[in-house]
């Protein structure tokens, strides 16, 4: 007898681990997914920095200053409005507010990305499907919110939309049955 069979404690062969299911690979698709979009968004508001301002408050004038589009010609409202803001030296406070706004939000996801990232390598680990979970819902109101206050050019706003369904297959595939006993039959292994 060897003296691994005769040691206290002993229970029989090594347990191997589990193959890992094709639903784990998935979620770690979409949560990367979930987490590159996002920060593919931050770069494009980053690098359009004042010109994205500039162009976008030109657009949405009515939204930014409703009290200034209503001085103006209906048919003319944004260059009017644009016009009358310069004029009043308003203008450069709209733009930077609203490049502000745009750098925040790059910030803001260029650092969740990173996090969801992290935790997505770590997939096979409850603790860390939770957090994709709640990382996952936090990002699309995060999103939703920045869609409905800044409105921001189509571009990201696309994107942002994107990654609203990369979010909820993140959220489905953290706790599908394959997924869950992969990581149980992994801490079993261990």
């Amino acid at each position: 007898m060897t003296y691994a069979q005769t040691a206290p404690g002993y229970s029989g062969a090594p347990v191997q681990p589990p193959a890992r299911p094709l639903a784990l690979l998935l979620l770690k698709i979409f949560a990367g997914l979930s987490a590159v979009l996002p920060a593919v968004a931050a770069i494009i508001a980053f690098v359009g920095g004042r010109p994205m301002a500039e162009a976008q408050l030109v657009e949405n004038v009515d939204e930014y200053a409703p009290e200034i589009a209503q001085l103006t010609n209906s048919e003319e409202v944004a260059n009017g409005a644009v016009e009358l803001l310069k004029s009043m030296g308003e203008w450069e406070y709209y733009v930077s507010a609203y490049e502000a706004s745009l750098y925040f939000f790059s910030i803001t996801e260029i650092v969740g990305a990173a996090v969801l990232l992290v935790w997505t390598f770590l997939a096979r680990h409850t603790w860390a499907r939770v957090l994709i979970t709640l990382s996952a819902l936090g990002g699309a109101a995060f999103h939703l919110i920045f869609i409905g206050a800044a409105m921001p050019p189509n571009s990201i706003a696309a994107v942002l939309m994107a990654t609203w369904l990369f979010n909820v297959l993140a959220i489905v595939f953290c706790w599908l049955p394959p997924v869950t006993r992969y990581a149980k039959a992994m801490k079993l292994a261990r």
